[in-house]
């Protein structure tokens, strides 16, 4: 059975001599043959110089959302849809937007946003881009973040010492939880881990 990755994105980094390395985002298939998992027909959607990474699907599995930055060192939202092969900027913005994160009602997405002032916060976004708030004014120096509920982010501060919080958007409470976490943390979808 041929199964198109839809949970896993191998990203390959490439250093090179600019402030951020060369990347580019690779597709496989998945197969589990014999009790084992077999990767085969990588692809490569990029395929070009500069940095192209920090992907994630949507929830449909028909598209990537990933970071890219061209020659202008604008980070911006791209779109790869996977049948079509096809890429689109959807932010096009003066401000970068970085690590994008599907909503949990599927309607849109929320970015790191590095904003004019230099200030880290994150944004919700429709799904064709465009604006529509900001998360939490309060709430700045954010490194990652995933959502646990519709109202609680999960969050990687860039303090000294680094810390992850949780923050209940309804309430407002920032509660912190550990220093020197992981920046990898995903909520895995219809459980509580």
């Amino acid at each position: 059975m041929k199964i198109l990755i839809c949970k896993l994105c191998i990203c390959l980094s490439f250093l090179g001599f600019a402030q951020l390395p060369e990347t580019d985002i690779w597709l496989v298939k998945l197969e589990k043959k014999e009790g084992k998992y077999i990767y085969t027909n990588p692809l490569n959607i990029n395929n070009r110089k500069g940095y192209d990474n920090q992907p994630t699907f949507t929830s449909n599995g028909k598209q990537i959302l990933y970071v890219g930055i061209k020659e202008d060192n604008q980070a911006d939202i791209y779109n790869y849809d996977i049948n079509k092969k096809t890429h689109v900027n959807i932010t096009n913005s003066k401000v970068s937007e970085y690590s994008p994160t599907i909503l949990l009602n599927g309607l849109g997405m929320s970015c790191v946003v590095v904003e004019q002032d230099s200030a880290q916060r994150i944004w919700e976004f429709g799904v064709d881009g465009k604006f529509i708030k900001i998360i939490s004014e309060s709430t700045d120096s954010v490194g990652y973040h995933t959502w646990l509920n519709k109202d609680t982010m999960l969050y990687f501060k860039l303090t000294e010492p680094q810390s992850l919080h949780a923050l209940n958007l309804k309430t407002g409470e920032d509660n912190w939880l550990c220093n020197k976490p992981s920046r990898a943390f995903k909520k895995i979808k219809n459980t509580n881990k």
